[in-house]
């Protein structure tokens, strides 16, 4: 496997405030058909493994609270937590206006403030890759998942010896995560793959017109409920 493991410096929440929020809308120029796509998988996988809409769900990596949002507004008691002390804030304040309820904390790298198998579920939605030691991550999440728990995880696949994102500590093959997660909660119980790298590519040409047209494009096929991103191989 290869591994990075410089020290990353992650500052979206303070320099660009909410903008996952702004992703996950329906505004057809400020939407983010890519992020909505990976909110829609996360949401689908949910309901497939909960068979209770009250079970309790950690959103492990919550940021600003946007995807954790979605999960609530689909019926779950969900709990945001994050390192990111702007990404809580912006989370409870995003809440609060929208009349939303969620718990949210700060965490101290690995120690979740929560008891041993205190959730139904946990989500964790391309978080992974920003974490300097995955496995204790994932140790830390399996001991608060109860006894026959679900993990709902994401990340990009690699397909290059560096990370494809300037914010990724690390990234994995689909086997080399499976792997990784195998240590762990031993065999997955679905694999899912999305996001086709033709579409990325289009979507974050460094040709500014391309760029334009491309999002254009695809948010606007979104919009009309076709998400490129949602309906590649799976």
């Amino acid at each position: 496997m290869i591994e990075n493991r410089q020290m990353v410096i992650f500052d979206k929440y303070r320099r660009i405030n909410a903008y996952h929020w702004r992703q996950c809308s329906d505004n057809l120029i400020r939407m983010d058909a890519y992020v909505k796509a990976r909110y829609k998988i996360v949401l689908d996988c949910l309901g497939i493994c909960i068979s209770s809409n009250q079970a309790r769900v950690l959103d492990v990596g919550c940021g600003d609270g946007a995807l954790t949002s979605i999960i609530y507004k689909a019926g779950f008691r969900v709990y945001g937590i994050d390192v990111d002390r702007d990404g809580i804030r912006l989370a409870k304040e995003k809440f609060k206006e929208n009349n939303l309820k969620a718990a949210f904390k700060v965490i101290e790298g690995y120690n979740y403030p929560f008891e041993d198998n205190f959730f139904e579920f946990a989500v964790c939605a391309d978080v992974i890759e920003h974490v300097q030691e995955p496995l204790r991550m994932l140790g830390e999440i399996y001991r608060v998942l109860k006894p026959g728990g679900f993990l709902i995880i994401s990340t990009p696949v690699r397909n290059a010896n560096r990370p494809l994102g300037r914010n990724h500590i690390q990234e994995w093959t689909v086997r080399e995560f499976e792997e990784l997660c195998f240590d762990i909660f031993g065999n997955p119980m679905r694999t899912v793959i999305s996001h086709h790298l033709f579409w990325y590519v289009l979507y974050t040409s460094k040709n500014q017109l391309i760029r334009k047209v491309s999002r254009l494009l695809i948010n606007t096929l979104s919009f009309l409920g076709i998400n490129v991103f949602f309906k590649n191989n799976r």
